[in-house]
């Protein structure tokens, strides 16, 4: 047991070096940072687009009664601009800038005579935008509502001019009175299918992302500490020692689920917030998982944790595998291809597709891989796919079990101290005799 708790903090202390540590928590506090940013950033869009001015230019021919514009944008809360104002795109610009507005519009000097000849009166609208991130474009969304707005109006006075006194109506002839939604052989009142998944895909898209980082730079860490023991003759000295090698494995896989599941933990931290303030009430139609009862238990966030930790065992598994067959430092990155493959694969696919929407034959491939059951874990417990649960914990505890299994053969041979090529010219060379 001694000899077990040793390896266990030699692996930790190899694992979980101050350059490790210190990537760790900078890449958690980089995504917290860019979480506020954007946070912060989102805020102050939210105060622009509250605080954001328009101006119009009115070239409508009809005035008074008989016009559908000026009425409707003063109202709208426009401002007025003279001739010179718009008399051409560099005085455009320079009123934009000088007046701070976000935007423009020019009504066409037969606005209010089409509208009256049931035909569309025409708008030219012009927009100050600022840059080219994502928040920049709050000049056109501003736009789009006071236009919309402007619509309603100019329709409500083309609908009184013909007699029409129940404009409301006219408009919306229908009412929901009610929206329900059934997921799963349960309602839920008050929500929209798209809500819900709305609600829900924050947690679709950070958990995959989580664990395919965590298995990549674990499994690079392992696969490279293994070459680096071989270049460096260590590994030697410690199958040498009069430790069993069950026992030399079960502590490099141990010390290395430890501090894969540290990364995973400290990872989600920083992933969470940073989703948090992208996706936010905002885009999740301004409701939370908890709202409508799909929330996770404090013992289903146990049974996430256990995936998780089982997830990273295989891949460890099958890291330790292949660093058998690693020579040096320099070789090690080529082997840790195909875990970040087996690692980026069932990301993708989860984040786009759930797993019942899936063909039979892709539904089997995510499966077989491990990495996939924590990706899709949260999904089947708000799902209540108990059978997808407890496949997928059985099989990832059979494919932990093998792999270790594999694993002590290959530290049990000579093939770690010889070497694979070594091995076969010797076999082939006993056979002849």
């Amino acid at each position: 047991m001694n000899h077990l708790l040793n390896l266990i903090k030699k692996e930790l202390k190899e694992l979980l070096t101050p350059g490790t540590v210190v990537t760790m928590v900078v890449m958690a506090m980089i995504f917290v940072g860019m979480g506020a940013m954007i946070s912060e950033q989102s805020d102050q869009a939210g105060s622009d687009v509250a605080g954001m001015k328009f101006g119009y230019f009115n070239e409508d021919a009809l005035s008074g009664d008989d016009s559908y514009s000026t009425d409707n944008l003063v109202a709208l809360g426009g401002t007025e601009l003279v001739s010179e104002d718009v008399s051409s795109p560099e005085t455009i610009l320079n009123t934009l800038n000088e007046k701070g507005l976000g935007f423009i519009i020019v009504i066409d000097p037969d606005f209010s005579e089409n509208v009256d000849s049931a035909q569309q009166g025409k708008l030219k609208v012009y927009y100050n935008q600022k840059g080219l991130s994502m928040f920049d474009s709050t000049s056109s969304a501003v736009a789009s509502i006071i236009l919309t707005e402007f619509d309603k109006l100019v329709s409500n006075d083309y609908l009184v001019k013909n007699g029409v006194t129940d404009t409301d109506f006219v408009r919306a002839p229908t009412e929901i009175d009610g929206r329900s939604t059934f997921l799963n052989g349960e309602v839920y009142e008050g929500v929209t299918p798209e809500q819900i998944v709305n609600a829900v895909s924050m947690q679709q898209i950070f958990i995959p992302i989580i664990m395919m980082l965590v298995i990549i730079m674990i499994g690079s860490i392992l696969i490279s500490s293994m070459g680096n023991e071989k270049e460096n003759k260590t590994l030697e000295t410690l199958l040498t020692m009069p430790v069993k090698r069950t026992t030399v494995v079960a502590g490099k896989i141990i010390g290395s689920a430890i501090a894969g599941l540290l990364f995973a933990l400290v990872y989600m931290f920083g992933m969470y917030y940073y989703m948090n303030s992208i996706t936010g009430t905002a885009l999740s139609g301004g409701i939370s998982l908890s709202d409508i009862g799909l929330a996770l238990s404090t013992f289903d966030w146990v049974i996430v944790t256990v995936f998780m930790f089982l997830s990273i065992i295989c891949a460890l598994g099958l890291c330790m595998i292949l660093g058998a067959f690693v020579k040096d430092y320099r070789a090690a990155q080529l082997y840790v291809m195909p875990i970040s493959i087996l690692a980026i694969i069932p990301m993708v696919l989860t984040v786009f597709s759930d797993f019942q929407s899936m063909s039979p034959v892709l539904q089997a491939v995510v499966f077989l891989i491990p990495f996939s059951h924590p990706m899709m874990i949260m999904n089947s417990l708000l799902m209540d796919q108990t059978l997808l649960v407890a496949g997928g914990l059985v099989y990832m505890v059979a494919f932990a079990l093998l792999s270790i299994y594999v694993t002590v053969r290959i530290y049990n041979s000579d093939i770690l101290l010889s070497g694979w090529s070594k091995m076969n010219k010797l076999k082939k060379g006993l056979g002849k005799k």
